[in-house]
């Protein structure tokens, strides 16, 4: 599940005439910054955004160049330097209004991994409307690497009450070689951070006159927009062969540093329909993840 939480903004702002910025907040959600403008009375006509200033996917300071744009009903996209190769990045600005509030969206899309940084930068904002101008400008600082949410659901059409190592859990994943579709199964797709250390456990029982042979596949992937392709140095194929009872398999691997994604798939191969599985507790857990403090 993905989370959002306050960034902390060097800001100034004023302005002309009677209306007035009563509140304004920066949050951080994943890769995309969402700056909420809230003011002292309802917005009438269409507000007129300008924004100038830099953002970059770089960590170093002022590494792109200043832009000049300005928001309307469609999205505004500029292109920026990219560091860390010759490739360039892409970052999305949208608003929206409604009553007395002006929300606007920066979303990073990078070239090779993905969308989960966000970007740093320093703007300044240019508010018209209503006769009125406001001004403001503030400083975008990471607070937090976000990490996408990893958690593993077995669909209900694929569960088994029979067979269970979690008494309190609705049932486990069931394979069954003599069905069509039912001898394997793959997860949705799972979106990952790159270069990240991650335990990965899980609980299986085997049918004791099961024929076939039971694997378990992790593949990770690079998927962007300008690239798609499967790391295969980063591929784990793990026969699965103690039958007759329940058994544990963890272990620790890192994420590629081109990865965005992975597949997990269980299944039941070979010319055999006899056999029968049950996969229960599967979680993937981040071990670089620090824990959020409070205030």
């Amino acid at each position: 599940m993905q989370f959002s939480f306050f960034i902390l903004a060097a800001f100034t702002f004023q302005t002309f005439q009677s209306t007035k910025i009563t509140d304004r907040q920066i949050y951080q959600d994943g890769g995309t910054w969402l700056i909420n403008y809230t003011f002292n009375k309802n917005i009438y006509d269409k507000p007129e955004i300008i924004i100038d200033g830099w953002v970059s996917n770089s960590r170093v300071p002022n590494n792109s160049t200043s832009r000049h744009l300005i928001l309307d009903d469609k999205p505004c996209c500029i292109l920026f330097d990219c560091v860390e190769d010759e490739r360039r990045c892409t970052a999305k600005f949208t608003s929206e209004v409604n009553n007395n509030t002006i929300k606007i969206k920066i979303t990073h899309q990078h070239g090779i991994y993905g969308n989960l940084n966000p970007l740093m930068g320093s703007l300044k904002v240019k508010i018209k409307f209503d006769g009125n101008i406001v001004y403001d400008s503030f400083n975008l600082h990471e607070k937090n690497l976000f990490y996408p949410d990893l958690k593993i659901e077995i669909p209900l059409e694929r569960m088994d009450k029979r067979y269970s190592i979690n008494r309190s859990s609705l049932g486990s994943l069931h394979l069954e070689a003599n069905i069509p579709n039912v001898q394997f199964y793959r997860f949705p797709e799972i979106l990952v951070r790159c270069d990240s250390r991650i335990k990965f456990s899980f609980w299986y029982l085997i049918a004791t006159r099961t024929e076939g042979e039971c694997f378990i596949w992790l593949t990770q992937y690079k998927d962007t927009p300008s690239s798609w392709r499967k790391l295969d140095d980063s591929a784990v194929r793990k026969k699965l062969t103690t039958i007759g009872k329940w058994k544990k398999v963890e272990y620790v691997f890192r994420t590629e540093k081109e990865a965005t994604t992975m597949l997990l798939e269980f299944k039941i191969a070979g010319d055999s329909d006899i056999g029968e599985m049950w996969v229960d507790c599967i979680e993937f857990k981040y071990l670089d993840k620090k824990e959020e403090s409070g205030p």
